[in-house]
C-alpha cells in the first residue's frame, strides 16, 4: 500500500532538513576558511561553521569535565595572491553583551598568540599536576597534564570580549600556501595582514561595530599592536574605515628597539648582576649595530637570531621573570592546540601548529631593528586614541628601564608633560581589602602602569591586577585610587 500524502511530506521535509544541515557541515580534515562565505554574503553560515564545538564526551573520559566555552575560530584569508590565511579564536564576552572587543597579539616575533589564551588570560588554562609545586620553574612541561586544560577563574574573556590572532603569517595555525622569495616581513607587510583580518572579522560579526576596539598584547606584539592601529588609523582617515578603534595596551612592548636595546643591561647593572665594563662593552656594541642598520651595512639576509645574538650576551638570567625564573609554557600550549579534540574544535583541520616559528624568524632581521615609535607618537597626537603601556617590575626581557626610556623618546605634544609626570602608587580592591597593584603615571591619553610582582608575562604573573588594570584602562584611560 503506498505512503499517505502526510507520510510523503514528512519524507520530504526531513529530505529537506538533512540537506540544509550537510550543507552547513564543512570536511575536519580541512581548514576552515571563512572568507568565500563573507565575499558571498553568507554571514550566518560563516557565523555557524565557525562555532567551536567541544568532541569531548564526559561519558568516556575523564579529562571532559570541562568544556571549551562559547567561541569562534577559523581562517581569514588576507592576501589572496599569495594564499595567506590568518587563524584566530574569538571568546564572545558571556557577561557583558556590549562588552569592548579586545584584540590579543603575542609577540616573539614567531610566537603563538593560543600562549595568551592559555597561559596568561583565556578563559582556559593547562591542566596543573597535583604535584606541580615540586617541579622545576624552567621545565613548565613537567607540571601539567600533557594537552589537557581546566577553567580559569577571573580571566580577561569576563569583562571583555577576547580575540587571539596568529600573527604574523607562520605563526601557530595561520599559514601561507605559496611563497614570495622577495617577501621581507616588515610592519607594513603584518599591519596590512591585520587590517584585511579585521575588517573581515567585522563584516562577519556585524554586532561588534557597535563595541568599543581596543588592539594590545606584549613584548614584540607592542610594534605589532602600534603598526597595526596605526593602519586603521590611516584607514579612518580616508574614510576607507569606520572601525570603533578606541586604543591600544602594551605589555612590556619591545617597540622602540634603538632605545631599548642600549638600556636594556641597566636594569641589571642596578641589581648588581653585571660590572660597569660588561655595560659598556654592551652600549657599545649595540650602538655599533643600531649605527650599521641606519646606514643599510647589515646583510639583507640578516635574521632575528643574529640580531638577538648581540643583544642578549650578558652571561646573566635575564628572562621572563628575574625572581622566579619561570618559563612560559610554549610546548603546554602546543600540546594542547595540536590535540585531536582541539584541533578539530577550532576548525584547524590536519595543519601543523607553530608555538613558536624559527623559519620565520629567518625573515624578521630588519623588522627587529625597526622602530615603531613615531606611530606610537601619531597615535598619541590623534587625540581620539587611549594608550595603556605597562610591564612587570621583574621584567628581565623588556626591562621597566627600558620601556620607561622609550615612552620617554617617543615624539609627541604630551612629552614634555608625560616628563614631568609624577608617579603614583595605585591600589585597587582585591576580596574587600585595598592592594597595591603598581605604580603608574599619566599624561594626555597615555598611561603608564608598572605591576608590582610580574614579569615579562604579566597577566600569568599577576591576573587579578592585569585583569583590574585593563578595565580601569577602558572604563576612565587609566588606573588610579581607590
Amino acid at each position: 500500500m503506498g505512503k499517505s500524502m502526510v507520510a510523503l511530506w514528512v519524507d520530504m521535509m526531513v529530505a529537506m532538513v538533512t540537506v540544509s544541515v550537510t550543507c552547513q557541515a564543512y570536511p575536519s580534515d580541512e581548514p576552515l576558511h571563512l572568507s568565500p562565505y563573507i565575499a558571498r554574503g553568507e554571514l550566518e553560515t560563516a557565523r555557524n561553521l565557525s562555532k567551536v564545538t567541544d568532541i569531548c564526551d564526559p561519558e568516556t573520559r575523564s579529562d571532559c569535565d570541562v568544556t571549551i566555552p562559547e567561541s569562534h575560530a577559523g581562517f581569514l584569508t588576507v592576501d589572496e595572491s599569495l594564499g595567506k590565511h590568518t587563524f584566530f579564536w574569538y571568546f564572545p564576552s558571556q557577561e557583558n553583551p556590549d562588552a569592548p572587543v579586545v584584540i590579543w597579539l603575542n609577540g616573539g616575533p614567531g610566537i603563538t598568540s593560543m600562549l595568551g589564551l592559555f597561559w596568561e588570560n583565556g578563559p582556559l588554562q593547562p591542566r596543573r599536576r597535583d604535584d606541580s609545586a615540586t617541579s622545576s620553574p624552567l621545565r613548565p612541561e613537567d607540571r601539567f597534564y600533557p594537552g589537557e586544560f581546566e577553567f580559569r577563574n577571573g580571566s580577561w574573556s569576563g569583562p571583555f570580549s577576547m580575540l587571539y590572532i596568529d600573527n604574523p603569517v607562520g605563526v601557530g595555525y595561520s599559514y601561507q600556501e605559496r611563497e614570495d622569495p622577495d617577501e621581507v616581513v616588515t610592519q607594513d607587510v603584518y599591519s596590512e595582514d591585520l587590517y584585511q583580518f579585521i575588517e573581515q572579522f567585522y563584516q562577519l560579526f556585524p554586532d561588534s561595530y557597535n563595541k568599543e576596539l581596543y588592539i594590545g598584547g606584549q613584548s614584540y606584539a607592542g610594534k605589532y599592536a602600534t603598526a597595526f592601529a596605526y593602519r586603521i588609523h590611516q584607514g579612518i582617515s580616508r574614510g576607507e574605515s569606520n572601525l570603533p578603534l578606541a586604543g591600544i595596551y602594551m605589555g612590556g612592548p619591545f617597540f622602540a628597539p634603538e632605545i631599548m636595546v642600549p638600556a636594556f643591561i641597566d636594569y641589571f647593572y642596578s641589581l648588581g648582576a653585571v660590572s660597569q665594563s660588561q655595560v659598556k662593552a654592551h652600549k657599545e656594541r649595540t650602538t655599533a649595530l643600531f649605527q650599521r642598520y641606519s646606514a643599510g651595512l647589515l646583510p639583507t639576509n640578516t635574521t632575528k637570531y643574529d640580531v638577538f645574538s648581540e643583544i642578549f650576551t650578558l652571561g646573566v638570567p635575564w628572562g621572563d621573570n628575574y625572581v622566579t625564573k619561570e618559563r612560559p609554557g610554549y610546548g603546554v600550549v602546543k600540546q594542547i592546540m595540536v590535540s585531536r579534540r582541539v584541533q578539530q574544535a577550532v576548525h584547524a583541520g590536519n595543519l601543523s601548529f607553530a608555538a613558536d616559528d624559527f623559519t620565520l624568524g629567518d625573515n624578521l632581521g630588519y623588522d627587529v631593528l625597526s622602530s615603531a615609535r613615531d606611530k606610537l607618537g601619531a597615535l598619541l597626537d590623534a587625540g581620539c586614541y587611549r594608550v595603556l603601556v605597562f610591564g612587570g617590575d621583574y621584567d628581565a626581557i623588556t626591562t621597566p628601564n627600558a620601556v620607561e626610556e622609550s615612552v620617554l623618546a617617543t615624539p609627541w605634544d604630551g612629552q614634555a608633560e608625560y616628563a614631568n609626570a609624577t608617579r603614583w602608587y595605585w591600589y585597587w580592591s582585591s576580596s574587600e581589602r585595598s592592594v597595591v597593584g603598581g605604580l603608574y603615571s599619566q599624561a594626555g591619553h597615555l598611561c603608564r602602569v608598572l605591576v608590582l610582582g610580574a614579569g615579562h608575562q604579566v597577566p600569568h604573573d599577576q591576573l587579578d591586577a592585569s585583569r583590574e588594570m585593563m578595565k580601569q584602562f577602558v572604563e576612565s584611560g587609566c588606573v588610579g585610587s581607590d
